[in-house]
């Protein structure tokens, strides 16, 4: 066992030579004389013409280093994720599963991309044909191969969303399943198709604790610590309304199905109705004996139910 493998127990195996190599580093020799500034473009215009993107994406490490290096690595992604499930080929599937895990890892060192991929303890070894070909491009003498035991795929996150500073409190998807959003002490929106961060939302003086979109998708709510809710236009990226009521941190905030109210719940023991255009509070809901945790809208609107530290819900 060589220091290069970090894993106590792991069968090894010998670096593969060019010819263990089943792919063929010259097909697609037009990648090659690419200048950098179609890096952009160059595999989504593959996938719309119905190639298939193992092309650039095997024998090209360097071609997609350039695209991460010109800041363009999410094209890839978004490209890779636009091929039907059931259309997309074995290695097509891995090289994608294989951009999701390490996208933000490779826009900070492009030029590690290997060791990256050999050094991360989750990484699949020998099933993925992606975690082959850096073996074969790593120049390491001796690398993992199998642990002992353990799991051999992918692990079951399919992607990792990196960016905040501090912990993540909360996280929600959109109603269309198309977009992530994340908190800590700011809000991030995320794009599930390129796992690209299109949205920092700041504006909380602390911590936040919820996050929900509206059910049209154009909003976004929080409840923060600082004892106020905010609802964020998402096209903008801009607070259109801050509300502000509560006596303490506002814990839990959720959208009418109809998009026109937003209720709110704190440590202060209240509920409160706040009509989401003007800010302005339309009723107090009082009751619960204790920290107010979760709040909620029946899908018809007319109900809300409420949470509390005092073991109990309330309708």
């Amino acid at each position: 066992m060589t220091p290069d493998n970090k894993s106590e127990h792991a069968e090894v195996m010998k670096r593969p030579t060019h010819a263990d190599n089943k792919e063929d580093p010259n097909k697609s020799p037009r990648l090659q004389q690419l200048p950098a500034h179609t890096s952009k473009y160059a595999i989504p215009h593959l996938v719309k013409g119905g190639e298939e993107v193992y092309i650039p994406l095997d024998a090209e490490w360097e071609f997609v280093r350039t695209v991460f290096r010109a800041g363009h690595g999410s094209y890839i992604v978004k490209a890779l994720g636009s091929i039907p499930k059931g259309s997309r080929s074995s290695y097509a599937e891995d090289a994608l599963r294989w951009l999701h895990r390490y996208l933000n890892a490779f826009e900070a060192k492009p030029e590690a991309m290997e060791s990256i991929t050999l050094d991360d303890s989750s990484s699949p070894l020998l099933v993925s044909s992606k975690y082959r070909e850096a073996i074969g491009r790593s120049g390491r003498k001796w690398v993992c191969a199998r642990r002992l035991g353990g799991r051999q795929g992918w692990p079951a996150d399919m992607a990792v969303m990196q960016g905040h500073s501090t912990a993540v409190r909360c996280v929600a998807f959109s109603f269309d399943g198309r977009q992530v959003a994340t908190c800590s002490e700011e809000t991030r929106v995320w794009d599930l198709a390129s796992g690209q961060s299109t949205l920092t939302l700041k504006g909380h003086s602390d911590a936040i604790k919820c996050v929900t979109f509206s059910p049209d998708g154009r909003q976004l709510a929080t409840a923060s610590e600082d004892m106020t809710a905010r609802i964020w236009d998402l096209a903008s990226g801009q607070s259109t309304v801050t509300l502000k009521a509560h006596a303490s941190a506002v814990s839990s905030v959720s959208f009418s199905p109809d998009c026109r109210h937003v209720v709110s719940g704190s440590n202060d023991r209240t509920a409160i109705l706040w009509d989401a255009l003007s800010g302005a509070p339309t009723l107090i809901l009082e009751g619960d004996i204790n920290h107010i945790t979760n709040v909620a809208y029946s899908p018809d609107g007319h109900l809300i139910v409420t949470g509390s530290n005092d073991r109990t819900a309330r309708i």
